[in-house]
């Protein structure tokens, strides 16, 4: 059975005649007379009453021609679903968020506002730590992350600059420094450090404990935590302090305060990244849509 076939008999059932189809599908009588005799055929019903006003519907085929339309809107709506696919229209998308920045409300607005322009977009939103973005985006595990510390040098990725932010003190709140911050780091040397051990020590662990050198001071690790959460817990549960990203202010830790130190000069340059090479149509609208006026958060 073919599609024209559909469109045939649809069109004489809803017109009442050969020649009253013919003129309005640009189709020669024989041929459409030839198509419903070869549908009745594939069917082995009789579809038409034939007489001199026309052609009626026989009771196979009033049932059929219901059938018919439903099975015709499906076609079209498949069609319509495949072009819409192939623009990226509709479809799904996984994105990789640092945990800190889940809540961060312009990535909220972001995503509401993605939503909203583009609702048969599925997405995926799972939380993971820059370098296992990185990793999960090379594997095709997903189809774009926010992050820190792209690698710059690596062309297989491509990014696009969100703001830039601070690294603050995190310090538990009976300790003398929690209403008013030490001017220099050394002046921490008697508050237990947390911080996270080698072994899970991306790079951004790394460049605080470099600006730390940078000043003459390397900190005894009395903690460890295996993320932001987990060393911010420990600070909140006793004496100690930490150093975390100054989007981890709004998350109000209990008993854990917050502050910029000026000798602690590291920046963050959150992105969204992407793989270059990624085939999935809809990363385009999810790059294109994003609000370019992030703001610095300290």
């Amino acid at each position: 059975m073919e599609n024209r076939q559909l469109h045939y008999f649809v069109a004489i059932a809803e017109l009442g005649s050969v020649a009253a189809a013919s003129r309005t599908l640009h189709v020669a009588q024989p041929a459409l007379t030839r198509q419903i005799q070869n549908l009745e055929s594939l069917l082995d019903v009789e579809l038409f009453h034939r007489h001199s006003r026309g052609m009626e519907l026989t009771q196979a085929g009033k049932q059929f021609y219901h059938d018919a339309i439903r099975i015709i809107r499906s076609i079209e709506r498949a069609k319509s679903q495949a072009v819409k696919a192939n623009q990226g229209d509709i479809g799904y998308l996984k994105i990789g968020i640092t945990p800190q920045h889940l809540w961060l409300t312009e990535v909220q607005q972001h995503l509401s506002e993605f939503r909203k322009q583009n609702p048969d977009i599925a997405l995926n939103i799972c939380t993971m730590h820059s370098r296992k973005q990185i990793m999960a985006l090379r594997n095709g595990e997903i189809d774009a992350g926010i992050m820190f510390m792209r690698p710059q040098d690596d062309n297989e990725f491509g990014g696009r600059f969100l703001y830039r932010e601070t690294m603050l003190l995190a310090i538990n709140k009976d300790s003398r420094f929690a209403q008013h911050p030490p001017e220099h780091l050394h002046e921490l040397a008697d508050e237990p450090f947390v911080w996270s051990p080698e072994s899970h020590a991306f790079d951004l662990y790394k460049m605080v404990i470099d600006e730390l050198r940078r000043h003459d001071f390397t900190p005894t690790i009395d903690h460890e935590g295996c993320d932001y959460n987990s060393m911010l817990s420990l600070v909140s549960a006793g004496p100690g302090y930490t150093f975390v990203p100054a989007v981890t202010k709004y998350l109000k830790v209990y008993n854990v305060m917050m502050h910029e130190l000026p000798e602690l000069n590291v920046t963050l340059d959150l992105e969204l990244v992407w793989r270059k090479e990624n085939q999935n149509p809809c990363l385009s609208h999810f790059i294109k849509n994003y609000n370019p006026q992030m703001t610095r958060l300290t």
